[in-house]
């Protein structure tokens, strides 16, 4: 598996918001998903619990997945900016 294609802005204090970018092979969410948890966990130093991603801009998309000892819940919404993702 490729790794996943990263960039963050980090705030001053770790444990505010983080900004970044993430340049997905795909629209396949269930596919890219699980990958691009296991680099921002890694990265970071954080643990992922919920992903929050536009219905309309993914395919595929799981209600969760497994990832390093837990299960990753994925939400999705119309409201949100298509280009969006959100991890908690």
């Amino acid at each position: 598996m490729p790794s996943a294609r990263l960039r963050f802005h980090l705030a001053p204090d770790r444990l505010s918001v983080v900004d970044g970018a993430w340049w997905p092979c795909s629209r396949d969410a269930a596919a890219e998903l699980p990958a691009l948890v296991a680099a921002v966990d890694q990265r970071l130093g954080r643990t992922t619990l919920r992903v929050g991603v536009h219905r309309d801009a993914w395919r595929h998309i799981p209600d969760r997945f497994p990832a390093r000892g837990r299960q990753v819940r994925v939400g999705w919404f119309l409201s949100t900016d298509p280009r969006v993702i959100t991890l908690t």
